[in-house]
């Protein structure tokens, strides 16, 4: 078995490749060949005085040609390659049209894992002047052939009806639809095109992806599929004695596996290694076989359901991708699209959205996904016995969502009367804490008028001791002056009585 890589923009070209190797594997595999690795150097000799005698001479002298060929690459010649053989053709009329006739030579050339473009080239322009010498003709045009004729490759499958069944179709009918779509692209052109197109859209990724030449392969299966005259399908889908459908393929494959941009490539030289192979011949005949399982799924969707059905489930999943979903939640949404029949990027965002609630992906695919499986086994057991299990878990989540209401009114009021019962005692406390504050404030008040007082009257003596002290200091000489101040400085308001008064009257009279 081999994994296939593929570069391509479409995603339904990897899965319908895919989906029919499965039955081919199923069947017993490829059967696949290849011939040597012959390309074709072309030379052109024009103005031969005699073309048949001069085609004559090339071929009597095509050992010389040879070995200069082989000369200028040596490398190649050792590892068992180079040029093999040389064969002539005579084209033309120069009656018809001017340069019409002319002597095509060409140079057959083994170039082993190599593609070989650029060694072809450099050995036909090496030879080209000995080549004029020999026909006595003019060389123009020196350059490699893609139609590579010589390096074909094929693959066979052979598929028993039973591989085909279906729960709508039998295996046999499918196989008669495809024997019927190879008849019309065998038959018609315009077919057949359409036909090898589907073909080249498995072959071309894999040659992108090993960074090969697609446009030669491209160019290369379209001549030989007109190598007839008229333009036929490179398949050929065919029911053997048993009726098992039997499918070939055959076409032109330049590849390599080295050289060229194909070493120098990274990614080239990762997909050559998932794809195993160890020479060129062996790659051409993998991808025949991706080109053989391309055109089964294709005719084998035309024949049966249209090739949109599965165009479009893939395109849903493109879709999705889009949207901003990935892996599996991907693939629910592009079934969910598919299913209404509404393949849009707005339709994607919107159940993106719906899916991705609480942007938890990793949940809302899970979700997602026992959602589908809800539906699915929804729709089988509607079927089976016409009720509908959905509209009684309906309303059974309905019920529990209003006792998990009533529940979660329930604590809410719980919680409001603890909360009215704290703000009331908060309040209590307030006030008392007020009034407690209210009688220190007086007390206090009181206790500071005393102490106001008791200051004043500390004040007052200490003014009076003062004045005392300074009438004993004056008056000492004079005893009963110093005796009648100090009674009038003890006399003065607001300690004098009316006796006082009298008194001070008679100790006045006496000093007067």
């Amino acid at each position: 078995e081999y994994i296939v890589p593929m570069a391509v923009e479409e995603a339904s070209v990897v899965a319908a490749a895919s989906s029919a190797a499965k039955i081919i594997r199923d069947a017993g595999g490829f059967t696949t060949s290849s011939d040597e690795s012959i390309m074709i150097g072309q030379i052109q000799v024009l103005d031969c005085e005699d073309f048949e005698q001069s085609a004559q001479n090339i071929l009597d002298r095509k050992n010389e040609i040879i070995d200069l060929a082989n000369k200028l690459e040596p490398n190649m010649y050792a590892r068992g390659g180079g040029a093999k053989d040389v064969e002539v053709k005579i084209l033309g009329d120069e009656n018809e049209y001017p340069h019409c006739k002319m002597l095509i030579v060409h140079l057959l050339i083994d170039t082993k894992d190599a593609m070989g473009a650029n060694l072809i080239n450099t050995m036909v322009e090496g030879v080209a002047d000995l080549v004029s010498d020999i026909s006595k003709g003019k060389v123009c045009l020196r350059i490699l052939s893609n139609l590579a004729d010589k390096r074909l490759a094929r693959a066979k499958a052979v598929i028993p009806p039973r591989l085909f069944d279906t729960e709508d179709c039998k295996g046999e009918d499918i196989i008669e639809g495809i024997l019927k779509a190879q008849a019309f692209a065998y038959l018609d052109p315009y077919r057949a095109t359409t036909h090898n197109k589907g073909v080249m859209n498995g072959i071309d990724p894999v040659i992108i992806v090993t960074a090969n030449d697609w446009r030669s392969i491209e160019a290369a299966a379209h001549a030989y599929a007109a190598r007839s005259g008229t333009y036929r399908p490179l398949t050929d889908w065919r029911k053997d004695e048993n009726g098992n459908l039997v499918g070939t393929i055959e076409m032109p494959m330049a590849l390599g596996i080295v050289g060229g941009s194909i070493k120098l490539h990274p990614m080239a030289q990762i997909a050559l290694k998932f794809l195993g192979v160890k020479t060129a011949r062996e790659l051409g005949e993998v991808i025949c076989a991706v080109g053989l399982a391309q055109n089964l799924s294709a005719i084998k969707a035309l024949a049966t359901d249209g090739i949109q059905k599965g165009h479009m489930a893939l395109h849903a999943r493109s879709v999705a991708v889009t949207a901003g979903a990935s892996g599996e939640l991907a693939n629910i949404i592009a079934r969910e699209m598919v299913k209404q029949k509404d393949i849009k990027v707005d339709k994607a965002r919107e159940l993106f959205e719906l899916y991705s609630t609480l942007h938890n992906n990793e949940m809302a695919t899970k979700y997602a996904k026992q959602l589908t499986e809800i539906i699915d086994k929804q729709q089988e057991l509607d079927a089976n016995s016409g009720i509908d299990y959905i509209d009684y878990a309906l309303k059974d989540q309905e019920l529990q969502s209003l006792l998990s209401r009533s529940k979660y009114q329930t604590t809410i009021s719980i919680l409001a009367v603890i909360t009215c019962i704290l703000a009331i005692i908060i309040t209590i406390s307030i006030r008392q804490n007020l009034k407690r504050s209210r009688k220190e404030n007086q007390l206090s008040a009181q206790r500071n008028n005393v102490m106001q007082k008791t200051l004043n009257a500390l004040q007052q003596s200490q003014e009076d001791n003062t004045r005392m002290m300074k009438i004993a200091a004056h008056d000492l000489r004079n005893p009963l002056s110093g005796i009648y101040s100090l009674t009038s400085l003890m006399l003065e308001e607001p300690h004098r009585s009316d006796l006082d008064g009298d008194n001070e009257d008679v100790i006045g009279v006496r000093f007067e």
